[in-house]
C-alpha cells in the first residue's frame, strides 16, 4: 500500500526574521503603510512600533496629521535613529513638536530633519536641552534660528557631523571654532540677513556648502576641506577666488552657481593663478539672461588637469540669442571622462562649449545632453551633430 505523502505548508520565511530586520524592511514604506502590516498576524502586530527611521511628510500622498504622529510616538518601542518632519507649520503646533522632539531625544535620536513651510515668519525654535549627546545629523529649514541657538547646538552636540541651516531669517552671524568640533559637513542656505560667517580650527570639516550674501570673513585652519559648493550673490567664481583661494589646490569637488551678472564679471577676470591638481568633479550652474560666452569657463577646466567629470546646468530667463559659433584654442584633457549639460537649447553659447569638450576630452566615455523642454526638438537635432566629433568608444546620450 502506497504511503501518503506529507502535506508541506510553505514556510513564511520573512516572518521568521529577527524583529530588527523586519523593522528595517518596514522603514522602506510610508508610516501608514507600515502600520497596516499589524493586521497580517500576531507576529507582525508589534513590528511597526519598532521602526527606527520615521519620516512624516504632510505633503506626500500619504500625508499625516499631528494626532497620528503623537499616537505613533506614544506607542513606539525601542530606539529611534532618524526623525524627519516636513510640515506646514502654524503657531498652534508648537507644543506638539516640543513633545515629539522630547520623545525622540529620549530614544537616543541621531538624525533630525525639520522642514516647516509657512507663509509667516519662522515661528518655531529648535528646543534647547542640556545636551544632544547622540545627535550626528541636524537639518533645519524654515525655523527660527539665532546665533545663540547655533552656539548652543554646537556646544551641546559632541558627536554632530552634519549641520544644515536653510531659510533662517533671524540668523545674523555664524561662528564655529575649536579642534574638538567633529563637524564634517556644513550647509548654510538662504540665510539672507547673515552679516558674518567665521569658521576656524575645524580639523574635521570636509564639505562646505554656502548660498547667501558675501559675508564669509574667516575660514582658517580647515585642513581637510575638499568639497565646496558656493553661490554668493554677484559673482561666485570671483568671490571663491578671493575668499577660498588657499583651499583651491586641495579641492576634489567644486560646485559654483553663477547668476548672469556673475558671468559678466567672469569675462573680465578669468585668471586662475594655480593648478587644481586634486579637482576631480566640477559643476557649474549658470543663469543666463542674454548671449554670453561660456568658453570663458574653459580657463577653469584647463587649470584642472585631472578633472574626471564636468557638469553644466543652464537656466535661461529669456529666449537665448543665437549667433555663429566661435572656436576655442585646443587644450587636450587626458582624464575627463564624463560630461553632462542640462538645460541645453542648442544655441551657440552652449554648442561651442560642448564642441570644445568633445574635441579635447581625448578619453571621453560619455556625454549626456538634457535638452530644455521649451526647445526640445531643435536642441536634440543640434546635440546629435556632436556625435560625429566623438572619439572612438565615446557615447552620446540625449534624454
Amino acid at each position: 500500500m502506497e504511503k501518503k505523502r506529507p502535506i508541506i505548508t510553505p514556510a513564511d520565511d520573512i516572518s521568521r526574521l529577527p524583529d530588527d530586520i523586519l523593522a528595517l524592511i518596514l522603514s522602506q514604506l510610508s508610516i501608514k503603510e507600515a502600520a497596516l502590516t499589524s493586521t497580517l498576524s500576531k507576529r507582525w502586530e508589534p513590528i511597526w512600533k519598532l521602526i527606527s527611521i520615521l519620516n512624516f511628510d504632510e505633503h506626500s500622498n500619504n500625508g499625516v496629521r499631528h494626532d497620528f504622529i503623537s499616537k505613533l510616538l506614544d506607542m513606539h518601542c525601542g530606539h529611534i535613529y532618524s526623525f524627519r518632519l516636513q510640515y506646514h507649520h502654524y503657531y498652534r503646533f508648537n507644543h506638539y513638536i516640543d513633545k515629539w522632539l522630547e520623545i525622540v531625544f529620549r530614544k537616543r535620536i541621531q538624525v533630525i530633519e525639520l522642514d516647516f513651510h509657512t507663509m509667516v515668519p519662522q515661528v518655531y525654535s529648535f528646543p534647547r536641552y542640556s545636551d544632544y549627546k547622540c545627535l550626528t545629523v541636524l537639518r533645519l529649514r524654515h525655523l527660527k534660528v539665532t546665533t545663540d541657538d547655533v552656539d548652543h547646538i554646537i556646544a551641546a552636540s559632541p558627536l554632530l557631523e552634519v549641520l544644515s541651516i536653510r531659510n533662517a531669517s533671524e540668523l545674523l552671524s555664524f561662528r564655529i571654532a575649536g579642534p574638538s568640533i567633529k563637524l564634517k559637513a556644513l550647509e548654510l542656505y538662504y540665510c539672507f540677513y547673515l552679516q558674518s560667517v567665521e569658521i576656524s580650527d575645524c580639523s574635521h570639516l570636509v564639505s562646505f556648502k554656502y548660498q547667501g550674501p558675501r559675508v564669509i570673513k574667516c575660514l582658517n585652519n580647515v585642513p581637510l576641506l575638499s568639497r565646496l559648493d558656493l553661490e554668493a550673490y554677484r559673482g561666485s567664481l570671483c568671490y571663491a577666488l578671493s575668499a577660498f583661494i588657499i583651499f583651491f589646490p586641495r579641492l576634489k569637488d567644486l560646485t559654483l552657481r553663477e547668476a548672469q551678472k556673475s558671468v559678466e564679471i567672469l569675462e573680465t577676470s578669468p585668471y586662475i593663478p594655480f593648478v587644481l591638481t586634486n579637482l576631480r568633479r566640477l559643476v557649474l550652474e549658470v543663469g543666463v539672461l542674454r548671449d554670453l560666452c561660456l568658453l570663458k569657463y574653459t580657463s577653469l577646466i584647463k587649470k584642472s588637469p585631472f578633472l574626471r567629470e564636468f557638469v553644466l546646468r543652464l537656466f535661461y530667463e529669456h529666449e537665448p540669442v543665437d549667433r555663429k559659433c566661435t572656436k576655442a584654442a585646443n587644450s587636450p584633457h587626458e582624464h575627463l571622462k564624463r560630461v553632462e549639460i542640462v538645460g541645453y537649447c542648442g544655441c551657440a553659447i552652449e554648442h561651442e562649449l560642448a564642441r570644445y569638450l568633445v574635441e579635447n576630452a581625448v578619453k571621453l566615455e560619455k556625454i549626456i545632453i538634457s535638452p530644455c523642454s521649451e526647445r526640445k526638438v531643435e536642441a536634440t537635432i543640434k546635440a546629435k551633430k556632436l556625435e560625429k566629433r566623438l572619439s572612438q568608444g565615446a557615447e552620446l546620450v540625449i534624454h
